[in-house]
């Protein structure tokens, strides 16, 4: 008869997981860039609709710089026009690397970080890429990257998958995303 027999604590399942997305925006990327960018998009507006989630997207490549499209807290849906990048310049993602690193390590109090790098071709500064990438796995911070229609990403990522036509674009981010999306 004792109704506290049944009773306990169950932790509910969260997923608490903070991204930033890193969005390349060489010359190299003009074909692709719109499709690209809507892609990305896509991928911030779903990512800030989960609770327990937050998102920061950065292009890079413009003018050879790392620039916040918008930064984590900040609305994506507010922000939409900031999403219209322009492809130009180099591909500095290793540059663009150490500012997700750094921005998810100081702004970013969940317990999961992600990066999520889109990119067409090979970085511009690669042993900047493979030292970020050992910075990243000392700092439990995981990294995906998805190269259209290029193989340089097998190369320098773990978890990388390849699309050879840029309509695939928003299924692979979506594909990639769901591991780590899902409630732990």
């Amino acid at each position: 008869g004792d109704k506290n027999i049944f009773r306990h604590k169950e932790k509910g399942k969260r997923i608490d997981t903070s991204v930033h997305i890193l969005l390349d925006a060489s010359g190299s990327m003009s074909g692709d860039q719109p499709i690209a960018n809507a892609a990305t998009v896509s991928l911030a507006l779903a990512i800030a609709s989960i609770p327990q989630a937050d998102v920061a997207v950065s292009v890079f490549g413009f003018r050879d710089a790392v620039n916040p499209i918008i930064r984590r807290g900040q609305s994506v849906r507010s922000n939409l026009k900031r999403f219209a990048v322009r492809a130009s310049g180099g591909t500095p993602m290793g540059q663009a690397m150490m500012y997700g690193l750094r921005e998810l390590a100081l702004e970013s109090r969940r317990e999961r970080k992600v990066i999520i790098v889109i990119t067409d071709g090979a970085p511009s500064d690669g042993g900047v890429v493979q030292y970020v990438n050992t910075l990243c796995d000392r700092a439990d911070i995981e990294v995906y990257a998805i190269g259209i229609r290029s193989q340089s990403v097998d190369r320098y990522f773990k978890n990388a998958e390849v699309i050879n036509r840029v309509e695939d674009l928003n299924g692979s981010l979506f594909a990639l995303a769901k591991p780590f999306l899902k409630a732990s």
